[in-house]
């Protein structure tokens, strides 16, 4: 249910096939570490929404996260994955059958900065990571409420705080490392994204919406093995590191180049003190 922006192709972008493998690999993964702090944004979507849901779409879906993580809260809902790429569509479709609800699922491909799919009227909304992506934000909203079925929501997640790895002393380099790529990348998003830090209640207000309201969700990684904790870390901090890189002093890439080495006694699969946290904010408003 995530999205990296800035050298992270994306939810609703078109890139490369290895680009868009490593991205799909890093939403999987997400989903998986950090499963319980979405748990805790359905339930707090299902509160809101009228009881007979019968359809949802998600816009930017990636690999069908939050897709599936909605299609599971809403068990009698069609969910439609809206994504620009047939790759990550392809993915949807495959976990669909895998999972056994293919009928439930439908998989369109659409640019929707000029282009809204023939969805009929929706119960809800979600767009997670997704929206900062857009040049016609006002356009979108406006499209999202006529699409939208009286008493409906929609829902927008973004970052508060992106997620964080790395211990502020590595051991090695200057500490505050990950917090300066980390300020690097916002900065990138903000020179290179037209939408990205948007007031988001104004927004959605300014479409037709009302009902806002908005929750900032703590994001702690669930248990998990430290291989696969280490192998997000290293997917994250490579886009990360590519979209911060010219702010970056020469000391702080040398030691960032140590981090992703695949081998070394600073590798991150090599680390004991690897830890996920940040926030997301989570914007939710009724037509």
């Amino acid at each position: 249910m995530e999205d990296a922006h800035a050298g992270h192709t994306g939810h609703g972008s078109r890139g490369s096939s290895e680009g868009l493998g490593s991205l799909a690999e890093m939403l999987d993964l997400d989903a998986e570490i950090t499963r319980s702090c979405w748990d805790e944004v359905t339930r707090w979507i299902e509160q809101a929404i009228p009881t007979d849901v019968r359809r949802i779409v998600e816009l930017g879906a990636g690999t069908g996260v939050g897709t599936f993580a909605l299609a599971g809260r809403f068990d009698h809902a069609e969910v439609i994955a809206v994504d620009a790429s047939d790759e990550m569509l392809d993915r949807v479709r495959e976990k669909a059958l895998d999972l056994g609800v293919a009928e439930r699922i439908k998989a369109v491909q659409a640019d929707l900065d000029t282009d809204w799919p023939e969805t009929g009227l929706v119960d809800l909304t979600w767009a997670s990571m997704f929206m900062h992506h857009l040049t016609d934000v006002d356009g979108v909203l406006k499209r999202i409420h006529a699409a939208t079925r009286d008493g409906g929501l929609i829902v927008i997640a973004e970052f508060t705080d992106p997620p964080r790895f790395l211990p502020d002393d590595l051991g090695f380099g200057e500490p505050g490392l990950e917090s300066r790529c980390i300020e690097s990348f916002k900065a990138e998003g903000l020179r290179s994204l037209p939408s990205f830090g948007l007031e988001w209640g104004r927004r959605l207000e300014k479409a037709g919406f009302s009902a806002i309201e908005e929750r900032v969700f703590d994001l702690e990684g669930d248990d998990t093995e430290p291989g696969r904790l280490a192998r997000y870390g290293r997917l994250w901090l490579e886009r990360v590191s590519s979209a911060a890189a010219s702010h970056l002093s020469s000391d702080d890439l040398s030691a960032l180049k140590e981090l992703l080495a695949e081998i070394g006694p600073h590798s991150l699969e090599e680390r004991s003190d690897l830890h996920i946290h940040g926030s997301r904010v989570v914007v939710r408003a009724a037509k």
